[in-house]
């Protein structure tokens, strides 16, 4: 593996998610070489509502990310954030579609894809998902239990909105949560400057034990309605006209990342070697990762893990706003 103060890097990143997006313009602006492979098209919608707090979209502003065009729907005063649907479209440079990885030979840098070619690399940046290749071809084993819950995302625009006389559920920037903190609940924002309302419906996993894993299934709006039977009407109308929905951390990949951009940036180059660097993201990363990860799990069943930050009755071992925000 090269000392890479002499020269730029080729990089490889498996996956055109938000990750990998933020991943190439850091990497590229510290002068490396970066290709990207992902293994869809992109004929489909590209992201969906995204939150980020200050500990993600500083290093939006540091890249120099146009966030405007990427239609934010508010900031608010919680040390700059931010929520919107088209940052994962605004960091979408270029990449090879099609390319699936299927195999991986880590002494001779080569990712071997689906299709019958190959890519090589200096450094290989695996950012594929939760179901990575990569992470067993390293000797990683995930251990996955079923979930205590499933989620609906769905979109509707504010046009069909304001045709089914549901103007009030346009009004608000907010992020919105109906229903209580526990598994049963509704969160709701508006996305691309008020154009779109975007809505994730939790609900337990017994209730139709579905077994399918992906981002890309859909459902029908008849099959979302029915599994909240008891709504207010005006939410059930709003589901019966929802016009794509799916079955389904990006700001943790932001920070990841950043993370790489410093390891591997001018001041990285010039202090580290290759294994110093990779050694330093490792231990940057995981422990903060893991930290967040796990708030977020107990989260899907008591959202008081994530939100009410501050209140004097909090345990000591619960996430913080400091913590999430501060990070640096």
């Amino acid at each position: 593996m090269p000392h890479f103060t002499s020269s730029p890097l080729d990089v490889a990143i498996v996956g055109a998610g938000q990750g990998s997006l933020s991943a190439a313009i850091t990497l590229r602006r510290a002068g490396h070489n970066v290709t990207m492979y992902e293994r869809c098209d992109f004929a489909n919608e590209v992201g969906a509502s995204l939150s980020s707090a200050s500990d993600g979209s500083r290093f939006l502003h540091k890249w120099g990310v146009d966030v405007a065009s990427a239609k934010p729907v508010g900031e608010y005063p919680l040390g700059d954030y931010k929520a919107n649907i088209d940052t994962h479209r605004a960091l979408l440079a270029s990449a090879f579609d099609h390319h699936k990885a299927i195999a991986l030979d880590t002494s001779a840098g080569t990712i071997t894809f689906e299709n019958g070619t190959t890519g090589t690399a200096d450094l290989i940046v695996a950012a594929e998902g939760i179901r990575s290749l990569f992470r067993g071809l390293i000797c990683i084993t995930s251990q996955f239990t079923a979930s205590t819950c499933c989620c609906y995302r769905s979109i509707i625009s504010a046009t069909k909105l304001r045709s089914l006389g549901l103007d009030a559920v346009i009004t608000n920037n907010a992020i919105e949560y109906w229903g209580g903190f526990g598994i049963h609940k509704i969160v709701m924002s508006p996305c691309s400057v008020g154009d779109v309302v975007s809505t994730y419906e939790f609900y337990p996993a017994a209730h139709n034990d579905l077994r399918q894993y992906g981002w890309n299934i859909s459902a029908s709006p008849q099959q979302l309605a029915d599994t909240f039977p008891d709504l207010d009407h005006r939410a059930r109308t709003m589901f019966l006209h929802a016009e794509d929905i799916k079955m389904c951390g990006a700001v943790q990949a932001i920070e990841d990342a950043g993370a790489l951009g410093l390891m591997f940036g001018r001041e990285g180059k010039e202090k580290y070697s290759f294994e110093e660097a990779m050694g330093l993201y490792k231990g940057l990363r995981k422990g903060r990762a893991t930290r967040m990860q796990e708030a977020s799990a107990k989260a899907r069943e008591d959202l008081n893990e994530r939100f009410g930050w501050s209140s004097a009755n909090d345990r000591y071992e619960k996430l913080t706003i400091e913590e999430v925000c501060g990070y640096r």
